[in-house]
């Protein structure tokens, strides 16, 4: 945890330094300052905070005395663009007036010549006068003969109405005869079909009685093939039945096995049963004694009377379960008899004798067929019917068609005498017609009218462009007059202005000069304006950025100190838990921690090893490392206090090795039941390793073995060593037999 906390300052500070040198990169500082290299060194990282807060400083001193002197420039500038300003307007406005003035002396020559033109236009009119009375003439003379063309008129309207009534007469005739011979032709077509529908009808009732016979099979064919799913679906029922039934068996096995398990374990359990019962006192009901030295106990999992009623109960209802469903099953099994006997039975009628199986093929081949036919037998009786319907429908019509040739035939006779009467008349009435209209200029009232109104059209034309012209020459007059006033005004107001006895064409040239200049001479002004603003602009943006990163910096360094502080601290604790202290042991917080309880173990482990070698060895933990750069701690030696020397318990010989640990596993016993309170290890087993030792280890490790088992202590030793069964009283032998298997027997 202190290793991985102080990997998570570091990666803090690193963050807040990785912060800081991003926002020292966005330093504002223009392209001539003498701090941009210093600024370049802070991007860098080359810089500390308290260097990059100076620099700061010093930034912000240069940049606000750079932005004041711009400031007053600039306000040096906007006067004198007010100043030019000033003479720009009054220039503007001389020259406006010099404008104005050539312009309206244009207009002025221009208005003389439109009244010049004017007065002669209207003189050439004038002389158009005599046209008038002549056209006024004209329309008189046509009015009075307007009588005539009304006379005109009424005659061609007769004779109009009468060739249209001939028109129609002609189309009414053309008709009627176009219906006799439509009628005609009709009659002799229905004649010569109802010549070939003489027999027809003849085979319909043949044609039915095939079609009943054939749906009748199709009807048959369908039953067949219901049966069929029938035998089908009670099949898969026998199969689901059988399912069923070989469940219940199985269900019926299992819970009778259970039962008979249960039922051997209730009778073997007997004695325990009868001995929880036992009271000192009262005689045993088997064998009368009134003590029980020895009752039997009864397992945790034996089972109680109840359950094994219980189990008897269910194992009783699957049985009968088990019945129910075999029953179940060869009721399905009879039906699915029936019906395939049935099936094979229809089958045999309607497709031949056949299988089951083939049952569904063939009719559904023959359920084909059947509708294949009924289909064909269903359109030739239609076909039958409409021939039938036909004929009944010609026998009707024919008298009715006759009866109408005769009757379009008559009348279209009829319609010739008619039109006979129509064409005299229509010829008297263009007689007459011609006659009248003789000796007229026009041939209509209509044209005579359009003459009339043509000439009356002509007369307005020319009185209203005299009219118009006469307007139009006392308007160019007026205007005339009016012009010469405005340039008279406009001369006056430019000698206003100084400008008395100058041409106005050369006073315009020179006022526009001037006005050039004063505008080329502001617009560098506003460009040189822009500028400084721009500089402005940009210094103030420095600064207000210099002065945001210059808090970031503030801040940051403080907490980029805080987090150094920091993480020397958990780095020099991360490095002694962890053993990596540079020029140390390399001892980690859990070998500190095993270092503890391993001085207490051996402690309690050198009472037993003394013991067991004679006073001669005793175990200490080595205290210092072989080298520093490999972990250490744990360590064991051995003090040989025969000659004094301290060594490797790595020296030891095997026998010696065993006495040596058999004292640690002691010792650990001991010191885990001492610091672990209400925990007692009451048993130990030894396995092997006294086939090591010689005559007087052996003696030794068995006396501090009989000094534990003395107390409370039980020790079990596992071992083929014969010069222990001498010496070990209570023993549990295990023998191979010839047979196979083992034996085992308690001896003591």
């Amino acid at each position: 945890r202190l290793k991985e906390e102080s990997r998570s300052v570091k990666n803090q500070r690193e963050k807040v330094m990785s912060d800081l040198e991003n926002a020292w990169r966005g330093i504002g500082v223009g392209a001539d300052s003498p701090l941009r290299e210093m600024c370049g060194e802070a991007a860098s990282g080359r810089l500390r905070g308290a260097e990059v807060l100076q620099l700061l400083a010093e930034l912000d001193r240069e940049q606000t005395l750079a932005e004041n002197k711009m400031n007053e420039r600039l306000r040096d500038i906007e006067k004198r663009e007010a100043d030019l300003n000033g003479e720009l307007g009054a220039s503007e406005n001389s020259l406006k007036l010099a404008r104005s003035a050539l312009e309206e002396m244009k207009r002025l020559e221009t208005a003389r010549e439109e009244l010049k033109k004017t007065g002669n236009a209207y003189e050439e009119l004038k002389r158009g006068e005599s046209e008038i009375k002549r056209l006024t003439d004209r329309a008189a003379e046509l009015r009075a003969l307007l009588p005539k063309y009304d006379e005109l008129e009424t005659k061609k309207k007769e004779l109009k109405a009468c060739r249209e009534e001939l028109g129609k007469f002609e189309r009414v005739q053309a008709q009627l005869q176009n219906n006799a011979e439509t009628a005609a032709g009709q009659l002799s077509d229905m004649k010569k079909e109802q010549a070939e529908l003489a027999a027809a009808g003849e085979k319909l009732a043949e044609l039915k009685a095939e079609l009943e016979k054939t749906g009748e099979r199709q009807t048959a064919l369908k039953d067949l093939l219901k049966q069929e799913e029938r035998l089908w679906e009670q099949n898969s029922a026998v199969e689901q039945a059988k399912e069923r039934s070989e469940k219940a068996i199985n269900a019926y096995t299992a819970a009778a096995k259970e039962y008979v398990a249960m039922n051997e374990a209730f009778l073997r359990e007997q004695a325990g049963i009868l001995a929880r019962n036992l009271r000192d006192g009262i005689p045993c009901p088997v064998c009368g004694a009134t003590e029980h030295p020895a009752p039997a106990d009864i397992s945790r999992d034996a089972p109680t009377e109840e359950q094994l009623k219980e189990a008897h109960t269910r194992a009783e209802k699957l049985r009968r379960d088990v019945d129910n469903r075999n029953a179940e099953l060869k009721g399905a099994r009879a039906t699915a008899g029936e019906i395939e006997n049935s099936l094979l039975d229809g089958a045999a009628k309607l497709v031949g004798p056949c299988s089951a199986g083939d049952v569904r093929r063939l009719a559904e081949s023959e359920l084909a067929d059947a509708e294949a036919g009924a289909e064909r037998l269903e359109k030739e009786v239609e076909l039958e019917e409409s021939r039938a319907a036909r004929a009944r429908e010609l026998k009707d019509k024919i008298p009715e068609l006759e009866k109408a040739e005769a009757t379009f035939r008559e009348r279209a006779a009829r319609g010739k005498e008619a039109i006979a009467g129509k064409q005299g008349e229509a010829g008297r009435l263009a007689q007459n017609v011609e006659e009248t209209g003789s000796g007229l200029e026009f041939g209509s009232r209509d044209e005579a009218d359009g003459v009339i109104r043509k000439t009356g059209a002509q007369v307005e034309s020319i009185q209203g462009a005299l009219e118009q012209g006469r307007r139009a020459y006392e308007e160019a007059g007026r205007a005339a007059g009016a012009q010469e006033a405005r340039v008279s005004t406009l001369l006056s107001n430019l000698r206003e202005t100084g400008a008395e006895g100058q041409d106005p064409s050369g006073l315009a040239s020179k006022i526009e000069t001037r006005v050039r200049e004063l505008r080329e001479e502001l617009m560098k002004l506003g460009g040189e304006k822009d500028e400084l603003r721009n500089e402005i602009t940009a210094i103030s943006s420095f600064r207000s950025r210099n002065r945001d990163i210059m808090k970031i910096t503030e801040e940051g360094s403080d907490e980029a100190d805080r987090l150094r502080h920091r993480e020397e601290i958990l780095a020099t604790l991360s490095d002694t838990a962890s053993g990596t202290v540079s020029g140390k042991e390399k001892i980690t917080l859990e070998t500190f921690i095993q270092m503890s309880y391993f001085d207490k173990i051996i402690a309690r482990a050198n009472t037993r090893l003394m013991i067991m070698s004679g006073g001669q060895y005793e175990l200490t933990r080595r205290k210092s490392a072989d080298n520093i750069r490999s972990q250490s701690g744990l360590e064991l030696d051995v003090i040989d206090h025969y000659n004094g020397t301290v060594r490797s318990v790595k020296t030891l010989s095997g026998g010696e090795s065993f006495k040596a640990s058999l004292s640690l596993a002691l010792g650990l016993a001991d010191e885990v039941q001492s610091a672990a309170g209400g925990i007692r290890l009451d048993t130990m087993y030894v396995d092997e390793g006294f086939g090591s030792l010689d005559e007087e280890s052996l003696k030794q490790a068995l006396a501090a073995l009989n000094g534990l088992a003395s107390g409370n202590k039980l020790i079990g030793i596992i071992s083929h060593v014969e010069e222990l069964k001498n010496r070990i009283d209570i023993q549990i032998q295990v023998t191979k037999d010839r047979s196979g298997g083992s034996r085992v027997s308690i001896q003591s």
